[in-house]
């Protein structure tokens, strides 16, 4: 972009004489508005602005063919009228996804415990098999801390009884 010197407008000038600014526009196509001797502002003459756009399409078109051509986007909103919409398609029909159904988390100790041999287990081992398993597993589907299966067994005492150590039993096994 040339900028002639002429152009350079002070942004008082604009505040106080905006006509010959408008008429140095006309003149020169481009005026430069300076704030604290450091350019601000630019304004262009619409004219010669689109004139400048429509001679870089004509130029890349002659490089290529018109249809390479970048067409300039407008602005604005597009017409709402049918003929400028396309036609839309039937939907699909949504599939029916068989959800397996989740699992309690003190049935799915319940069932880990119930297979081994002496029917107990330290907390953190009882923890990983169940998401080894996928027997349960948090909403998000990460696994079930150690805490968290201390409470809930702590909930179901007539199910299961803390021994020391971290390690959960069984108790219907017993009976």
């Amino acid at each position: 972009m040339e900028i002639k010197i002429e152009s350079l407008v002070s942004y008082e000038k604009i505040k106080k004489h905006p006509d010959a600014v408008f008429k140095l526009v006309d003149k020169n196509d481009t005026v430069v508005i300076l704030r604290n001797n450091q350019p601000a502002y630019v304004i262009v003459k619409y004219e010669a602005e689109a004139e400048k756009a429509e001679n870089n399409n004509v130029m890349s078109a002659a490089q290529g063919t018109a249809a390479e051509a970048p067409a300039p986007k407008k602005r604005g909103r597009k017409p709402r009228n049918e003929a400028s919409q396309p036609a839309r398609q039937a939907k699909a029909p949504k599939k029916k996804v068989e959800k397996t159904p989740r699992v309690k988390l003190q049935d799915a100790v319940k069932m880990i415990l119930d297979e081994t041999e002496n029917k107990e287990m330290p907390v953190a081992e009882l923890a990983e098999a169940l998401y080894q398993r996928g027997l349960y597993a948090k909403r998000d589907g990460s696994k079930a801390s150690a805490g968290q299966l201390r409470s809930r067994v702590a909930n179901y005492k007539e199910l299961f009884e803390t021994l020391p150590g971290n390690i959960i039993k069984l108790k219907l096994a017993d009976q």
